[in-house]
């Protein structure tokens, strides 16, 4: 139960980020520089929402962890 959380939680967090990306990728109103600093903000922030989940449901589901 705890791992479906987990993945479930982590999976929202991938979602809203791609969909961050996707939608600075198509908008024509914003200009590439800004486009660049709110795509990296995005990707950095999920990044943290990832670590901050991890910590607070730890598990060694991953691919990366096992080998």
């Amino acid at each position: 139960m705890k791992n479906a959380v987990k993945n479930t939680l982590l999976a929202l967090n991938y979602g809203v980020t791609v969909a961050i990306c996707l939608l600075l990728i198509i908008s024509q109103q914003i200009a590439i520089f800004e486009k660049a600093l709110i795509g990296f903000g995005a990707i950095a922030f999920g990044m943290l929402i990832r670590r901050v989940i991890n910590w607070f449901l730890p598990g060694n589901n991953s691919a990366a962890s096992q080998g």
